[in-house]
């Protein structure tokens, strides 16, 4: 709308600053109603969630419908299919007329904090984006709530990513780049000693084709089964679970992950360690300090249900319109609404994930001891993935 390029043209934006733009930029045919609007070849969203709704949207028309129901099959995301009718419209009313949200918001943050809540990210090649970047999204629109009620406080997070190295591939996205690398961490069973120290109050491990990897990477693990026990709280996403099961995390406790890959991952991520027990028909799991969630979009709902948990339903409910985030499957982590994509386990499926495990075992366990870093392996079998079949 600055340069000129939706003049004329209809558009829609953020809803809790709609108005304020709208009146910036009178020359647009603003829609104060719609999700999303395109007009041409100009595609606009109204806030921050409902880019993924656009998305879906636009992959319908630019390849087929069955590749964007592919996709949220995939990312295991209920898109808004209406762009015209947005549930957020009302964002403003909600966050500052409804007592339930905008009384109590000064409550929640009455128990001072020593620190800000450190959060730790275990970055790899080839993670997935949404599983990263979607939990992480909630707790900064958390940390801009306590930062209203507290202008003169320091920020609620602390948040670094670590990886092996520098820079890693997302999957089917940009390089992200990490704050510190495993090399600079310091490991040590006391602490202490040279190095950024691994304690941390939320220890985020997402999920991704690139779990294959680092079922097998002795850096990664190694990292994983340190930092783990000293994290207050560990959350997964998706296929992260796998690799908390690999480490050794997930012993004894109940856990879910991704639908899709259920059977392959609940097999690859428990060899050799203590029976979990999986539940296939939760979006995401709580057992003690470690929680579990479903594939990709199921941890921005874990997200929300950590908030909650921490700050209270009603910062919980203002994070999730400031998001324009429909967070009711937040509410139950028992349901999950893509458990139909779970296999049954019959003799055929089981003997092929024992003929794959065996040979990503030998594959990576070899190449990692030659000294190989096999990232083009995990790169080649992300453009292999199939899509799903869909009922």
């Amino acid at each position: 709308a600055s340069t000129g390029l939706l003049d004329g043209r209809r558009a829609t934006t953020n809803k809790l600053d709609h108005e304020d733009i709208a009146a910036r930029r009178p020359g647009v045919c603003w829609d104060a109603t719609a999700r999303w609007a395109c007009d041409g070849s100009f595609w606009t969203s109204s806030g921050i969630s409902a880019g993924t709704d656009m998305a879906v949207a636009f992959l319908s028309e630019l390849i087929s419908h069955r590749a964007a129901r592919c996709a949220c099959a995939i990312a295991e995301y209920e898109a808004f299919e209406e762009g015209n009718v947005d549930p957020f419209h009302d964002a403003r009313r909600r966050l500052f007329d409804n007592p339930r949200t905008a009384a109590p918001l000064s409550l929640a943050w009455s128990t001072p904090r020593l620190h800000p809540v450190r959060v730790r990210i275990l970055m790899y090649d080839q993670v997935e984006m949404l599983d990263t970047f979607g939990p992480l999204e909630m707790l900064a629109v958390a940390g801009r709530e306590h930062a209203d009620a507290n202008p003169d406080a320091e920020p609620l997070f602390d948040v670094r990513a670590w990886a092996e190295f520098p820079q890693v591939a997302s999957f089917g996205g940009p390089t992200l780049v990490a704050d510190a690398t495993f090399a600079d961490l310091d490991l040590s069973a006391l602490g202490g000693g040279p190095g950024e120290q691994v304690e941390c109050d939320l220890l985020l491990v997402p999920g991704g084709i690139g779990t294959i990897r680092e079922l097998h990477n002795p850096a990664f693990l190694r990292v994983l089964a340190a930092a783990g026990p000293r994290a207050k709280k560990v959350m997964s996403v998706c296929s992260g679970s796998a690799l908390l099961a690999e480490a050794g995390l997930l012993d004894g406790r109940r856990a879910t992950t991704n639908k899709m890959s259920y059977q392959q991952l609940t097999a690859l991520g428990t060899a050799g360690h203590g029976r979990v027990t999986w539940v296939p028909n939760a979006r995401f799991v709580k057992d003690g300090p470690v929680c579990t969630s479903s594939g990709v979009s199921a941890g921005t709902d874990l997200a929300i249900s950590l908030i909650c948990e921490c700050c209270g339903p009603a910062v919980a409910e203002r994070v999730a319109v400031r998001a324009e985030y429909n967070a009711e499957a937040a509410k139950d982590g028992d349901s999950d609404p893509f458990s139909f994509l779970v296999q049954p386990p019959t003799l055929a499926l089981r003997c092929a994930i024992t003929a794959q495990h065996m040979v990503l075992w030998c594959l990576f366990r070899v190449g990692f001891a030659l000294g190989f870093r096999m990232l083009g392996i995990t790169q080649l079998l992300a453009r292999l993935v199939p899509l799903p079949r869909l009922p």
